[in-house]
């Protein structure tokens, strides 16, 4: 893409630099473009990753517990990693428990 081969923001609409991205490629505009280092990091949670949340302290304490520690600098590299499995099963679990069960979220 370049002057002799315009195209569009993706975004807004307006005339777009040679920046793009995606297949087939989208580009952006030169207002558009810094927006995306802020867009990247802006992710909302819904109703039932928050309410997941609940199922992960549960379940994290429990493994706490059963290894006897409580200061996550005290773990070893295993006991963490260890830890850090037992939060994404928790929190996978629990959004499929939510969402077949369709509990009501407010």
């Amino acid at each position: 893409m370049g002057l002799h081969d315009p195209d569009i923001c993706a975004c807004c609409g307006r005339h777009a630099v040679g920046i793009g991205f995606d297949r087939p490629t989208r580009w952006l505009c030169a207002e558009c473009l810094p927006l995306i280092e802020y867009v990247k990091d802006i992710r909302r949670w819904d109703p039932y990753e928050v309410k997941a949340l609940d199922a992960v302290d549960d379940a994290t304490g429990e493994f706490a517990a059963s290894i006897a520690k409580t200061d996550i600098a005290e773990f070893t590299d295993e006991e963490r990693r260890g830890l850090w499995r037992c939060a994404i099963k928790a929190h996978q679990a629990e959004i499929r428990r939510l969402v077949r069960t369709d509990e009501a979220m407010w």
